[in-house]
């Protein structure tokens, strides 16, 4: 098992914990409703933001390893709300490095 394998792992077992699930399943429904051919579980933006809010083990590194860290995850894994988590936290360091060096947002 490779360390990208690991954090999707992180990911994911963060996603179930927190919505009460014991495994993510493909939802076509939300898939087709997304026009997206990734597996979607269904589960809702607020409730993905609120996870991202939260962080996870490697938050804490810098945000070059972060953001090498969040490429591969967005890469490999397989459904759409473990991607997202790369893309809303992506966002949000992208964000204070816009702020560190141009004093807005």
């Amino acid at each position: 098992m490779n360390q990208n394998t690991n954090y999707i792992s992180e990911i994911e077992k963060k996603i179930l914990k927190n919505a009460g699930l014991k495994k993510l399943s493909h939802n076509p429904a939300s898939a087709a409703y997304l026009n997206t051919k990734f597996k979607v579980a269904g589960l809702n933006t607020p409730f993905q933001r609120g996870l991202s809010k939260e962080g996870f083990s490697f938050s804490g590194l810098k945000a070059e390893e972060q953001i090498k860290i969040w490429d591969s995850v967005f890469h490999e894994a397989e459904f759409h709300e473990i991607k997202s988590q790369a893309l809303f936290l992506l966002k949000a360091i992208l964000k204070k490095q816009i702020k560190k060096y141009f004093g807005i947002l």
